[in-house]
C-alpha cells in the first residue's frame, strides 16, 4: 500500500459546497474532516495481529488529543489501543498493543466554488461494504485535509514491568502470555502498551509509593493528552492508569521524565484478575481498593495543558476520585493539578464542578486547553453521541480561571465528600456549546456528533470574511472501531466510524463579549498563543529533510537547530 498517495486522495475534509457568509453566532464551525477507521499507520513493524486479531498499527483512536505544532502541523495521540473487540475480559480486552502518537498535516484551505459536491473521504472512492456516512456538512467556508507524515512509538530506556505471564485467561479459558512486546528484544527498548495487567505489585509491602498504581516502572499506558513543549523538541502525555504526566522526545518517543501525580491519586493494583476495573465507582463500596483513595478506574490523568509560557502543566482527572464521590450520585467535584515543569513538584490542586445532566449523574472532563498562564477551556461533556448511544446534549468548552477572587487550592482536603470544596471551587463560563453550534448547521447530534470529543487545541490563524480569525481544533476518538450500530440494531442504522476532526473560528471579541465576571482582577478572558519557536523552519511536504525528528534515525539537520 502506498500510503502517501492513499492518505493524500482519501482523507478529505468533509465539505460542499462555495463559501458563504456564516450567519451563525460566534464561535463557529469552519470545517471538518474524517480520518476512516480502517487505516493503518506508518510502523510497519507493529503491522502484525495483536492477541484480538486487530492489525497492530490500526490508525484508530486518534482523537484522544491533539496538538498544534506550528504551521499546519499537529500531533494526534491514540489510547491505548483497540480493546472493543472481546478477547479477555480478565484484562479488559487490552492488548499489547504499542503506545504511540501521530504526525499529521492538517491543512486548511478557503473553499472555492470548484469545491462543490466533493463527497466525504468515507465514501470515496469506495467505502467500508455496508456502512454508509452520516457527515456531509454543507456550507462550511473552509476544506481540512489530513495527511499522515510520522508514526512514533513510545518506549523506556529502563526495564519496565509487563505483569506474569500466564496469570491470568482469557474468556475461553486459555492462559494468557506475557504482555512485552515481541519488538522489544528486536530493537533493544522497553515499549509502553495498552495492556491493562502491565503492572508490578508486592502484596507483602505497604500501599504507599512505588507499591501503588502511580509507579513508573509499570509498561501499561493508557495516554489520553498530549502537548508540546514550547521549543517543539519535547511532548508531554497524560495516563489513566497511574495516573501519570509523562516526558517524552518528540524524535524518537524516549520517555525522558515522569511526573509523580499525589499518591492519593493512585490506586492499589488489581492483582486478583489483572483487570484496570478498580472499583465499582460507589461511594462507599470499591472492591480492589482498601485504602478507598485513588482514581475510578479508566476515569484517571485525562486532560492536560501546557501554558504559553511553558512552565506549568495543568492535569485533570476524567471524573471525581473515589474519596471525593467517583462516578457515583455524590461525585460532583473533580479535581485539576498544577505542576511546575522545572522542578517536576505538583504546586496546587483545584476543585471543578460537573454538571449534573440528570440527578447523581455527571459529565466528565475529556481535555485541557491553556488560554494564558491562569485561565483554561475545559472540554467537558455527556457520554451521549452516534457511537454512545442516544442524543449528545451536554458538550460544552467553558472557561476557568484558577486565580479568579474566592477561589483556592484544595490540596489539603482529603474528601469533598467530607468537606465540600463549593465555595471555592472554580467558577465555570461556557465558551463553545458544541451541540448547539453543529445544530445549527445541520447536524444531527445523536448520529452526526460523536459520542467522544476528546481533543481540542489551538491552531493556526486564518482570514475569514475579511477578519482575522484564531482556529480550535477539536478531535473524536472512535475507540479503533470501522463501524458503529445505533440501539436498534437495524441494518440500515450501521455506519462508518472515523476519528472526526472539526474546527471551530473565534476572536477576541467573543472572549470579550463573555465579560469579566469570575477572573481574576476582573480583567477579562485573554487568548496568548504558546509560541513554537521552530514553526517558521518546518517543512512537512518535504518529511524527509528531518528524518531524525520526525522517525527518530539518525540524519542530517541542515540548519543546526537540533
Amino acid at each position: 500500500m502506498n500510503h502517501n498517495h492513499v492518505i493524500r486522495a482519501l482523507m478529505a475534509s468533509v465539505l460542499a459546497t462555495a463559501p458563504m457568509l456564516s450567519t451563525h453566532a460566534n464561535p463557529d464551525l469552519i470545517a471538518t474532516a474524517s480520518i476512516p477507521a480502517t487505516y493503518e499507520d506508518f510502523d510497519n513493524q507493529t503491522a502484525g495481529q495483536l492477541e484480538n486479531a486487530v492489525p497492530g498499527n490500526r490508525l484508530g483512536g486518534l482523537g484522544s488529543s491533539i496538538a498544534y505544532v506550528g504551521g499546519d502541523t499537529f500531533l494526534m495521540l491514540p489510547d491505548r489501543g483497540p480493546n472493543a473487540v472481546e478477547w479477555a475480559s480478565s484484562i479488559d480486552s487490552t492488548v499489547t498493543y504499542i503506545n504511540r502518537f501521530h504526525t499529521f498535516n492538517l491543512r486548511l484551505l478557503p473553499v472555492s466554488p470548484s469545491d462543490a459536491g466533493v463527497q466525504d473521504s468515507n465514501t470515496t472512492p469506495a467505502s467500508v461494504s455496508g456502512l454508509k456516512p452520516p457527515f456531509d456538512v454543507n456550507g462550511l467556508p473552509f476544506i481540512l485535509t489530513p495527511t499522515l507524515r510520522a508514526t512514533t512509538l513510545l518506549w523506556s530506556p529502563t526495564p519496565l514491568s509487563y505483569g506474569r505471564a500466564g496469570a491470568f485467561t482469557d474468556d475461553k479459558g486459555n492462559p494468557i502470555g506475557s504482555g512485552a512486546p515481541k519488538l522489544n528484544a528486536f530493537s533493544r527498548k522497553f515499549y509502553f502498551t495498552g495492556r491493562s495487567d502491565g503492572f508490578s505489585y508486592d502484596p507483602k509491602k505497604p500501599a504507599v509509593f512505588p507499591n501503588l498504581s502511580n509507579n513508573p516502572d509499570n509498561a501499561r499506558l493508557d495516554p489520553e493528552s498530549i502537548k508540546v513543549s514550547n521549543d517543539g523538541r519535547f511532548v508531554f502525555i497524560s495516563d489513566e492508569y497511574g495516573p501519570y504526566v509523562y516526558e517524552f522526545e518528540r524524535a524518537t518517543g524516549e520517555r525522558i521524565r515522569s511526573f509523580r501525580l499525589p499518591d492519593s491519586f493512585a490506586v492499589i493494583p488489581n492483582t486478583t484478575t489483572g483487570s484496570e476495573t478498580g472499583n465499582t465507582g460507589s461511594d462507599t463500596v470499591n472492591v480492589n481498593n482498601g485504602r478507598l483513595l485513588g482514581r475510578v478506574a479508566n476515569k484517571g490523568a485525562e486532560g492536560l495543558a501546557i501554558t504559553p509560557d511553558g512552565r506549568t502543566l495543568a492535569v485533570a482527572l476524567q471524573s471525581a476520585l473515589i474519596q471525593d464521590g467517583g462516578t457515583g450520585p455524590n461525585g460532583a467535584f473533580t479535581r485539576i493539578v498544577t505542576i511546575d515543569i522545572d522542578s517536576g513538584k505538583v504546586k496546587a490542586q483545584y476543585a471543578y464542578p460537573l454538571f449534573a445532566t440528570k440527578p447523581g449523574k455527571f459529565t466528565t472532563i475529556s481535555e485541557l486547553l491553556a488560554l494564558n498562564d491562569h485561565q483554561f477551556l475545559v472540554d467537558e461533556r455527556d457520554g451521549k453521541g452516534f457511537e454512545g448511544g442516544g442524543s449528545a446534549s451536554y458538550k460544552v468548552l467553558n472557561l476557568v480561571d484558577i486565580q479568579a477572587a474566592g477561589v483556592a487550592d484544595v490540596s489539603n482536603n482529603a474528601s469533598f465528600l467530607i468537606s465540600n470544596p463549593s465555595a471555592v471551587a472554580l467558577r465555570k463560563v461556557p465558551f463553545l456549546d458544541i451541540v448547539a453550534v453543529t445544530k445549527a448547521h445541520g447536524l444531527d447530534p445523536s448520529i452526526d456528533l460523536p459520542a467522544k470529543l476528546e481533543g481540542i487545541t489551538f491552531g493556526q490563524d486564518v482570514a475569514l470574511n475579511g477578519a482575522t480569525k484564531h482556529t480550535l481544533y477539536l478531535s473524536s476518538d472512535n475507540d479503533f472501531l470501522a463501524s458503529f450500530v445505533l440501539d436498534d440494531d437495524a441494518p440500515a442504522h450501521v455506519f462508518d466510524n472515523p476519528n472526526k476532526i472539526f474546527v471551530f473560528s473565534f476572536d477576541q471579541n467573543d472572549l470579550n463579549g463573555l465579560g469579566t465576571a469570575n477572573t481574576a482582577q476582573n480583567q477579562g478572558w485573554k487568548y496568548v498563543p504558546q509560541p513554537l519557536h521552530h514553526e517558521q523552519f518546518f517543512n512537512f511536504d518535504d518529511p524527509e529533510a528531518y528524518p531524525s525528528l520526525l522517525f527518530g534515525i539518525p540524519g542530517s539537520d541542515p540548519h543546526g537547530f537540533f
